[in-house]
């Protein structure tokens, strides 16, 4: 199977806690789950804004094609604890590549020019 990267624009549905201390509980649960798709290598890298409940990220997913891949992300993100709970609303969710591969193909192309 083929690798993946996703830009993902995750929002946190506040008000399906019921207090503050609920919501901060249950943010903790979801913190170590993410710590452990990290060392499995599936988060590449996260952020959180420190504005709003707001979680950033890209994450590395094998699929048979884009589409299955896509589709593994979405199931992952409900099997979290606080997808379980309903409230992750994914905004985007876009395939990128790695910076380092873009280069290599700029340079690539440029090397091809310079050779005809």
């Amino acid at each position: 199977m083929a690798e993946y990267y996703f830009f993902v624009n995750v929002r946190v549905d506040v008000n399906k806690y019921p207090s503050g201390q609920a919501l901060l509980d249950r943010w903790l649960d979801e913190a170590e789950a993410a710590a452990e798709a990290e060392q499995a290598g599936a988060i590449q890298s996260l952020w959180r804004s420190a504005s709003e409940p707001r979680v950033y990220g890209v994450v590395k997913l094998e699929g048979e094609n884009v589409l299955h891949a896509q589709a593994v992300l979405l199931e992952a993100l409900q099997g979290l604890p606080m997808g379980q709970d309903g409230a992750l609303i994914v905004e985007e969710a876009s395939e990128v590549r790695p910076y380092t591969e873009w280069r290599e193909f700029l340079r690539q192309r440029a090397r091809s020019r310079t050779q005809t």
